[in-house]
Parts: structure tokens; sequence; C-alpha cells
């Protein structure tokens, strides 16, 4: 069975392709009318024509686009099916943030998995096919600012929680997402060196118009063999796209 696989922190449409005062002003106070962004992200994604597409930073709807559902938006574009959603958002009203799950397939099985915290929720995506399970996460920010210290000091416990997902499967998994971690990390090298998960190394992923990190990450157990992982160039959020092609 060959997979092809996208996963994308989209930045909830607010296109932050150039970094300074005008990316952190679009953060704050996005504009309503950014369906234009969404739908090229959109089209983006249709172009790649995957069978699963794992999106994190996705706006549901909230004050701060404009009530836009950019979940319904995407899946109007590629048309791909919105089979899971997972919101890990404190301020729902002003920013109904979540990931996303889009796919071809049919699951057999769509659960949430609530990622240990010590503020600001984080919740992952767990979607069961018929031959393996799909992990879309986006796990604690690395940002440097003075409350990153407790925000981060969740992932630790969040890579922990995974390792223990990956090492009692019993089917093959695919884990991918803004993991906000890098190769050179101490949590990064646990999760590869207490699992059996593997790669495809990538250039970087983060951020799109400086790419100095590589955040995003397509990992799978050996059951799936990885034949190609790219990232895509685009400025339609501040993170890149990266699409795996593998084969079960």
């Amino acid at each position: 069975m060959k997979l092809k696989l996208l996963t994308w922190n989209i930045a909830f449409g607010c296109g932050r392709n150039n970094g300074g005062l005008k990316a952190n002003l679009n953060w704050a106070f996005l504009p309503n009318k950014n369906k234009k962004l969404i739908d090229e992200i959109g089209e983006l994604i249709k172009e790649q024509n995957p069978d699963i597409a794992c999106l994190q930073e996705i706006n549901l709807g909230s004050k701060k686009n404009g009530k836009l559902n950019q979940a319904s938006e995407i899946q109007k574009v590629t048309r791909l099916k919105n089979v899971h959603q997972a919101s890990d958002t404190v301020i729902p009203f002003y920013l109904k943030l979540s990931n996303v799950v889009f796919t071809k397939l049919k699951p057999i099985k769509t659960t949430l998995l609530d990622l240990p915290k010590i503020i600001f929720t984080r919740k992952a995506n767990v979607v069961e096919f018929d031959k393996f399970i799909v992990i879309n996460a986006h796990l604690s920010t690395m940002v440097s600012a003075k409350l990153s210290k407790y925000i981060r000091a969740s992932r630790p416990w969040q890579i922990r929680e995974l390792i223990k997902i990956v090492n009692n499967r019993k089917k093959p998994i695919i884990i991918c997402g803004d993991l906000n971690c890098s190769e050179e990390s101490k949590e990064f090298r646990e999760l590869m060196e207490k699992t059996d998960l593997q790669q495809i190394k990538t250039e970087n992923t983060y951020t799109s118009w400086n790419s100095t990190y590589r955040l995003d990450h397509v990992l799978v157990t050996p059951e799936i063999k990885l034949k190609k992982t790219i990232v895509l160039k685009s400025n339609l959020s501040d993170h890149l796209p990266v699409v795996s092609e593998m084969e079960l």
C-alpha cells in the first residue's frame, strides 16, 4: 500500500511570510478577510494530492478571523474529508485553534490524545485506519518569551507520552506535525533513542522566511517504509509544509 502524507502548521491563516512587526501584528490582529489565503493553502494541498493531510493551528471560526471556519474552507477546496479535530486553545472566543486531519481514506476509529501540560492545553489527533495509525501532534512551544519556560516545560512529558504509545503499539504508527523541537533538542533525541521511530532528514521548516529549525517532522515505525520526504517552499505560513511518501 502506497501512502502520501502532508503535514503543515498553517498559523491560522495569518500569512506570516516576512517576520518582524508586521508578522506580530497579523498574529494578534488577524484581518477578518483571510479567506483568500486559506484558499491558497487549500490549493497547495490539493496540488500535492495527499492521501492524508495533517494540519496544525487551524482556526475553526472565531472572532479573530470573522468566524471563518478554516477547516471547512480547506475541505471545500481540497475535497479531502475532515475526519478529526483536536482543539487546543484557551481562548476559543478569540482563536479556536485546532489540529485537523483530512483524508481520502476511511478511518475505523478516531480519538483525542490529551497531552500532559502545565499551562495551555495540547491535544493530538489519533486516527486509526485499517493497517496503521496516524498521530497528528502540536507540542508545546519553544519561543523565547518569559512565559515559555513554563510552556515548554511540558514538552518532555509530551514526548514521553508519545514514547509510551509507540512502544505499546498494536499497529504501525505515523507521528507527524509541529513537534516544536529540532533534532538537536534533548526531547527529540529521547524520542528517537527510546523508540524505533524512523525518519528521512529534510531541510529546515521554520521560519518560512529564514529557515533555522526543523520543527515539523514525519516519523514512522519500521513496519512502514519511508520512500521520500521533502519540504515545500511557501510563504503562506511561518512553517513550511512537509510531504512524505511511504509504503506499508
